[in-house]
């Protein structure tokens, strides 16, 4: 199955973001997350040392990927492919091996880098449909993003 996924509300910007996930017929879910807990992640990242030289892109292109995969987590299967909207563009090899990445560590999934394209969804398309409608009303949102689930994801893995 190909997976759509839509954003609305770029992390950098001070609202809050939203994304959605949708196939090519029926929604398949919304995320949404307040701007006080993008602050708090976003603080939370510059104080760690291994943070603080990044670029402020760079920060934005990482929490943007774990946003993906807060999303992606319970609705992502074996096979699946995943069409993202190209949100940062130059960067979408890093947010490729971001999810490679988490889901080899965190859900013990492997996923190939080639079932990960980028390409402009467009306004029409149902994920950003979901996304927006999400971003405007947040209890439309199947799930809301706290900031220790963030967090989480920034401790380095460790084995289990």
């Amino acid at each position: 199955m190909r997976l759509y996924l839509d954003q609305s509300g770029k992390w950098e910007e001070s609202g809050p973001t939203a994304i959605g996930i949708s196939d090519e017929k029926s929604f398949r879910l919304s995320l949404y997350v307040d701007a006080q807990t993008k602050r708090t992640t976003e603080r939370h990242f510059r104080e760690r040392n291994s943070l603080k030289k990044k670029s402020k892109t760079a920060v934005q292109v990482r929490c943007f990927a774990y946003l993906v995969f807060l999303a992606l987590r319970k609705t992502f299967r074996e096979g699946d492919e995943l069409v993202l909207d190209r949100e940062y563009e130059g960067h979408d090899q890093r947010i490729r091996e971001i999810l490679v990445h988490l889901f080899k560590n965190l859900e013990r999934r492997n996923i190939a880098a080639d079932q990960i394209s980028f390409t402009q969804v467009g306004k029409a398309s149902l994920c950003h449909k979901v996304a927006l409608q999400a971003f405007c009303d947040n209890r439309t949102a199947n799930v809301r993003i706290r900031f220790e689930q963030l967090k989480a994801l920034m401790e380095p893995v460790t084995k289990r």
